[in-house]
């Protein structure tokens, strides 16, 4: 088994901006700003933040858009574990994209007896798989496992 782990603000946050702007995390350095990211969409932008207020209840920054997502994840108190977004997120992925009966318990069972996850590093591998979402449903319970083995 795995030592179990919460999920961290800046995980969360990476995470959002990087479904957000449809980019692996690999092209959502937290050395850069929200606003750097969305290329000068502001809609986007003001999509990202208004997640980020979900999220987070309570949190208010000063010109957050202009922040690296390093120093703005710092200024974030997080819960530990998934907030109303990304907990949404994840359900409808799970929803949408695994085949016909093998949902959440399925998911996060499989997590656990695979792969030693305890609760908190199953929701960081569920947090994780949002940018590595299928881009159909799965077809049986043998591909949904083999691509949550591909997450985790």
């Amino acid at each position: 088994a795995v030592a179990d782990s919460k999920v961290t603000s800046a995980e969360i946050l990476q995470v959002l901006v990087s479904t957000r702007v449809r980019k692996p995390m690999a092209e959502v350095p937290m050395t850069k700003s929200i606003k750097e990211l969305v290329g000068g969409k502001s809609t986007l932008q003001n999509e990202i933040l208004g997640d980020l207020g979900q999220e987070f209840p309570g949190f208010q920054a000063d010109k957050p858009e202009e922040e690296p997502l390093k120093s703005l994840a710092a200024t974030i108190s997080g819960t530990g574990s998934l907030g109303k977004v990304t907990n949404n997120m994840v359900t409808k992925m799970v929803g949408s994209k695994m085949p016909g009966g093998f949902g959440m318990g399925q998911v996060k069972g499989h997590l656990s007896a695979a792969h030693g996850l305890g609760a908190g590093r199953t929701e960081g591998a569920l947090l994780h798989a949002l940018t590595l979402e299928p881009a159909s449903r799965l077809g049986n319970e043998a591909d949904a496992k083999k691509w949550l083995d591909s997450v985790a």
